[in-house]
């Protein structure tokens, strides 16, 4: 449940982008690891109803899926988790938690302009500390898990 008002969050700074830009939301894509708390299906759900009536009614929303990692606490390398293993698959060390799958960021807006042209606005990166964040916008989401606008965008035109 509680996808709906992070799926709210990413529409509201699409159609943002789009209001600013005078055009329509014709794409958004969004990366979530598998251990960000987050469940990509339910976002997807929440997006094609709550989209309905918004500057992001009939866009598409692709959602990328990053495979948490462990990392050898021997020789460092990053590496998948096996069942019921934490073997290191390179050296026979034990595996701990990492960073990788713990992603969750809008990575770009595609947008249709009136008079042809296309735009896409993007970012990335995950905030330091294991925060996340929604870039394209930016978003960044609280302890909370409930978003809270940063300042600053960047779009760049398609001919």
């Amino acid at each position: 449940m509680h996808e709906l008002p992070v799926t709210l969050r990413i529409i509201d700074i699409a159609s943002e982008t789009a209001r600013e830009k005078g055009g329509r939301v014709r794409k958004i894509h969004l990366v979530v690891g598998e251990d960000s708390g987050f469940v990509g299906d339910s976002i997807q759900m929440y997006f094609d109803v709550a989209a309905e009536g918004t500057l992001c009614e009939g866009a598409r929303l692709t959602i990328e899926g990053v495979r948490a990692k462990l990392r050898c606490r021997s020789c460092g390398r990053l590496f998948d988790r096996k069942p019921f293993s934490f073997d290191c698959p390179f050296c026979d060390g034990q595996g701990g938690p990492s960073e990788v799958g713990k992603e969750f960021y809008l990575k770009t807006v595609e947008l249709e302009i009136p008079d042809g042209e296309e735009a896409t606005t993007g970012g990335k990166e995950n905030a330091p500390g294991g925060e996340e964040n929604m870039s394209g916008g930016e978003a960044e989401m609280n302890g909370d898990n409930r978003p809270s606008k940063k300042s600053g965008r960047q779009c760049e035109k398609r001919e």
